[in-house]
């Protein structure tokens, strides 16, 4: 009998790149201007920086922080540490920002030898968006993500993105029984 696949699904939001604003001197100097994520959407638009390099500065950053880089990797850390996932599924928005954090997770857990993808969720550019569609998008590709992995041990992960983001996944979740977990930035376990 095979094995089972250990799946986490895991909403993805802007801590990396809000610590590495705060942190990490290659980020700000890329985006001397910067001070939110909004301000970040907006400089990425107008192709400065590219994608392409921020991505490799928060890659530098996530290297030398490990699992403090970001509250996804921080809220991961107990079941990695312990080899407890095999495949993870980065449930990033449609914006810019969701993208470069998403990428950024997807190479660094792909090199630390966890198999990663990303889901772009569409309808999360804005708040009019958000209501209409975004939600509803997350828990369709949620859904579909955990049909899918019928026969495979699948938690879910609601700590990244907004407060509905990890609400709705958990109602999802609690549903179709799979567990769900959180980590507050506070918290240690």
């Amino acid at each position: 009998m095979p094995r089972r696949v250990r799946v986490h699904i895991v909403t993805v939001g802007a801590s990396l790149l809000t610590n590495a604003l705060r942190e990490d001197q290659n980020v700000k100097q890329l985006l001397p201007n910067a001070s939110s994520v909004r301000d970040v959407e907006n400089a990425l638009r107008d192709g400065r920086p590219t994608r392409r390099e921020l991505v490799e500065a928060l890659l530098s950053y996530v290297s030398r922080k490990g699992n403090a880089a970001c509250a996804e990797l921080t809220s991961m850390s107990e079941h990695t540490d312990r080899r407890l996932v095999d495949l993870v599924y980065l449930l990033h928005t449609d914006t810019e920002v969701g993208e470069v954090c998403g990428t950024v997770l997807e190479r660094h857990l792909n090199r630390s030898g966890i198999r990663a993808e990303r889901r772009r969720i569409e309808g999360f550019r804005n708040e009019e968006e958000f209501r209409e569609r975004g939600l509803q998008n997350l828990l369709r590709v949620a859904h579909e993500l955990i049909k899918k992995h019928r026969g495979d041990a699948v938690l879910v992960n609601a700590t990244g993105g907004f407060k509905p983001e990890g609400t709705a996944l958990s109602i999802l979740a609690f549903v179709m029984g799979k567990p769900v977990y959180y980590r507050h930035e506070d918290f240690k376990t």
